[in-house]
Parts: C-alpha cells; sequence; structure tokens
C-alpha cells in the first residue's frame, strides 16, 4: 500500500525547491539535486532516496517544520533536531557513505534553520545489527514480540479487540481439560484457605 499523502507531505515537496534555493543562497555552495535511489554497497536492505548533496557530497536534508514541531529544534547550526531526523541522516549517511548532512528546517513556513549532523560510526554499526535483524524477520515472515510496555501496543490491541482486560479469549477445544485442572485447583485452595 503506497502511503496516504497528506497536507503537510504535499506542501513539503512543494516547497523543496525553495528550501535548495535558499539553502544554495545562505550557504554559498551548489546542490547537485536529488540523486536516484542509493543501496547501501554491503547491506542491500538499506536504501535511502536522499533531498539532494552538495557538490563535495555532503547529504542535504529538507524539512517543512509545523509549529506544534517547532520546540523539537534547537539552535542553528547544532545537531539538536528530533531523534526520528537523526535515526534518517545516520541510516542515509551509512547508505551513501557520507561524513554529515546538513538537514534544512523551515519552521513555521518563515524560520529558515540548518543543521549539521556528523556522522556516528558506533550509532550507526548498533543501527545496522538492528536493521539486519528487522529484515531477516520480514523475509522469514516472523514477526517480532510485541513490546508490552509501550503504549502503542496497548492502542493497537484495544482498537482489535476493544479493552483487553474485558476479552475473552476462545480456546481450542484441546486445552479444556486443563482448563478443568485449573478450575478444580482454584477451588481446593479456596477450601484450604477457609
Amino acid at each position: 500500500d503506497d502511503i496516504e499523502d497528506n497536507e503537510l507531505m504535499e506542501v513539503g515537496r512543494e516547497i523543496e525547491p525553495v528550501l535548495r534555493r535558499l539553502y544554495e543562497k545562505r550557504t554559498g555552495l551548489t546542490l547537485q539535486g536529488p540523486p536516484p535511489l542509493m543501496r547501501h554497497s554491503q547491506h542491500s536492505f538499506m536504501l535511502a532516496n536522499l533531498d539532494d548533496m552538495r557538490e563535495d557530497g555532503r547529504i542535504v536534508e529538507l524539512k517543512n517544520v509545523g509549529l506544534r514541531m517547532a520546540s523539537l529544534w534547537g539552535d542553528e547550526g547544532t545537531d539538536d533536531i528530533p531523534e526520528l531526523y537523526i535515526c534518517q541522516v545516520q541510516h542515509q549517511m551509512a547508505v551513501a557513505g557520507c561524513d554529515a548532512a546538513d538537514v534544512v528546517a523551515l519552521i513555521g513556513g518563515q524560520n529558515l534553520k540548518v543543521f549539521t549532523v556528523e556522522r556516528n560510526d558506533r550509532f550507526i554499526e548498533r543501527m545496522i545489527e538492528i536493521e539486519a535483524d528487522f529484515w531477516r524477520r520480514v523475509v522469514s515472515l516472523e514477526p517480532p514480540e510485541p513490546d508490552w510496555k509501550h503504549p502503542q501496543v496497548l492502542r493497537a490491541v484495544e482498537s482489535l479487540i476493544g479493552d483487553p482486560t474485558n476479552a475473552a479469549i476462545a480456546l481450542p477445544d484441546s486445552m479444556a481439560e486443563t482448563v478443568e485442572l485449573f478450575r478444580e485447583a482454584k477451588d481446593r485452595k479456596k477450601q484450604a484457605e477457609s
């Protein structure tokens, strides 16, 4: 299934040429234009679709940031950007073999900031391990175990079956004897306690 387009994504695509020109004007550097889809040289499951690259090979990622997310972005010139974009550009640097990425953020439609994220090989090594395990599971049709402590897992379960504390579970017929033994043990415990 294609990801459903939303207005922010559409505006982001339309504004990318403007962000490119503003970045070039601010930095005095020339962008090459978006390269084709890239694949990691050793890990074929790792792909990256870059917004742009500088002539010196540095990745340039373009972001249109709404006001609700503005507080997640730090001071210009730092790497203080939301974690999901740190992960995105570290992945991109791993695939493209780059040492740094500039993240250009237009915040609230009027505040342009350029952030620089340096390559972190320890982070990338761990990320590759996680991505490799994920891809192995995809290929072998083996879903990961749910993280029952994560609030989104509980919300997903609730959306499927309603409140799980009130859910009835249908057991196979082969469990009837086990259930009966459990009930008898529970009754004996209750009698012993009284």
